[in-house]
């Protein structure tokens, strides 16, 4: 396999990623039809899922170049058994599932960080996250039309194939390539205080909120009395935004946002979202709330990780972040069973926004001198 070949190969399995990731939020109205649950057990799942991403970041660490396949495998396999579930074993296998993913994610992180020359991996990383971001905005759409022809089996068993042809890829083209990777400096490693907390708390928000909002918010405009067309809009919306937002602070005319300027415009955008979404419901708005929602977040967990990785050592940053992507779409719905309405179940990231504020109006030091973006 050629060089430029793997690096294709590479970046396509990390934009399944993004589409394995994102397609759980998309096609979590169907499975609750289909798999007869609540709003609780839904939200246990989607809990499951992002609790396994985050276990997969430890698992990385051993073999990124032979983990990323293994990553991926795990996740097929784990969709080939979703695609006919039984309901006792549905926790685990997203557990599995969102392993897999996690593991993927973080292997081919590292994997390109460690290929690319120092001077490149803040340009690589930032690509790896528009690929990311991009095939999180396909996710909607192949889950309304999977489930609109077929059903959730079948999109599983779509994403199983996907999955599968990536493992054999990202196997073929590592074991080809031993000895291409460059290790890392135990000197290049930041060795200052662990991260305080007002940092840990925003990056937990933030990353909390992009994992409910991006999860709960087709079910949520369905509810609302809106078709699946305007439901998959506004979730196809929220990626875009988010897409849109990194892009725009990938290239070097974007570096101006990440002035306190710029900060409070991303903040001011997402405090806008919630507010439209709870409190004005429309169809008309709903697309406008979710692209506000992902514009507003895009860049904020990237943008915490520049201030933390010269400064601190972030693992405290890494694992509070994945916390909060396990737990605040869990408690969305939680709240969502015990109220009898999704809308309540909002009310969870609408606290988590103002706990977001109130960290960031805290971080005057990192927002007034901010480091170089690394991803």
């Amino acid at each position: 396999m050629t060089p430029r070949l793997r690096v294709g190969v590479i970046y396509a399995s990390f934009l399944l990623t993004g589409v394995g990731v994102a397609v759980l939020g998309a096609a979590l109205p169907a499975m609750l039809r289909e798999w007869h649950l609540t709003d609780r057990t839904g939200g246990l799942l989607l809990f499951s899922s992002f609790a396994g991403s985050t276990s997969g970041v430890l698992l990385a660490a051993i073999a990124p170049g032979v983990m990323a396949g293994v990553g991926i495998s795990a996740s097929a396999i784990a969709a080939v058994l979703l695609s006919r579930p039984s309901p006792p074993v549905l926790a685990p296998l997203f557990l599995l599932y969102g392993v897999g993913l996690g593991t993927t994610m973080t292997s081919i992180s590292v994997l390109r960080s460690r290929e690319v020359p120092p001077s490149e991996t803040s340009l690589e990383l930032s690509r790896l996250n528009l690929i990311w971001a991009t095939g999180a905005c396909v996710a909607p759409a192949l889950a309304l039309h999977s489930v609109r022809l077929f059903s959730v089996g079948a999109l599983f068993t779509v994403i199983a194939l996907a999955f599968a042809l990536g493992a054999v890829g990202l196997f073929f083209g590592n074991f080809r390539s031993s000895g291409v990777t460059r290790a890392v400096s135990a000197r290049s490693l930041p060795r200052g205080r662990f991260a305080p907390a007002r940092m840990c708390i925003f990056a937990a928000a933030a990353v909390g909120l992009e994992s409910a909002l991006g999860s709960w918010l087709t079910a949520y405009t369905e509810r609302r009395g809106h078709g699946a067309g305007i439901a998959v809009t506004a979730n196809s919306a929220f990626w875009a935004g988010l897409l849109l937002s990194r892009a725009v602070h990938s290239f070097r005319v974007g570096r101006r946002l990440h002035s306190p300027v710029g900060f409070v415009i991303h903040l001011a955008s997402l405090t806008a979202a919630m507010i439209l979404l709870v409190g004005a419901p429309v169809p008309a708005l709903l697309p406008i709330s979710g692209f506000l929602a992902g514009f507003g977040l895009g860049p904020l967990y990237p943008l915490v990780l520049s201030w933390s990785l010269p400064r601190y050592r972030s693992s405290a940053v890494f694992m509070l972040a994945g916390a909060g992507a396990s737990i605040l779409p869990w408690l969305t719905g939680v709240l969502s069973t015990a109220f009898g309405s999704l809308r309540a179940g909002l009310l969870a990231p609408c606290v988590t926004v103002l706990i977001l504020l109130a960290a960031a109006s805290s971080m005057k030091r990192e927002v007034m001198e901010p480091a170089e973006l690394p991803a």
